[in-house]
């Protein structure tokens, strides 16, 4: 009944890529080429993880309504494994809305960051975190064959237990 073989996805190990995406109204024409190579080494720094492990994308052009003004504004989602928390995400919000504010024309009071703690990513190779995800399934498996052998002990012999 529960001992069928279980698909595990395969996951990233916890130095996988830490995506910062900056979503605006400002048009892709204001928008410095050089913006996202500029906040890769301040989202690091601010983090404390290594730049190579960040990503940051910028989305322009959207429809966006700020407090009944559609004047440019952004809403930031930022993601990390550890490095988050009330203090920090003020921490980092300051400093990613310094830069915002400088190189895209945005005020800081008009721009908002949600802050998304995460255990592990999705990626297409093996990696460490995998095995653990796999050790999980097979003692769930384990345990769960073992209630169900329980269950049947239980259960009154040639009958279902519900007649």
């Amino acid at each position: 009944m529960f001992t069928k073989s279980i698909l595990v996805a395969k996951l990233s190990s916890p130095r996988q890529r830490i995506p910062l995406r900056i979503e605006t109204n400002v048009p892709k024409s204001k928008v410095p080429q050089d913006f996202v190579d500029k906040a890769i080494p301040i989202l690091a720094k601010a983090l404390g993880k290594p730049a190579q492990y960040c990503v940051v994308s910028v989305i322009p052009d959207l429809p966006m309504n700020f407090g009944g003004s559609s004047e440019p504004a952004a809403i930031a989602n930022l993601m990390s494994i550890g490095s988050l928390g009330v203090e920090q995400n003020k921490k980092h919000a300051k400093v990613l809305f310094e830069l915002v504010e400088k190189e895209l024309g945005i005020p800081q009071d008009r721009c908002y960051c949600a802050s998304h703690k995460t255990m592990v990513w999705t990626s297409a190779g093996p990696s460490f975190d995998q095995g653990v995800v796999k050790l999980f399934f097979s003692t769930l498996n384990t345990l769960l064959h073992g209630l169900e052998k329980t269950l049947h002990s239980l259960l009154p012999l040639g009958g279902n237990g519900f007649d």
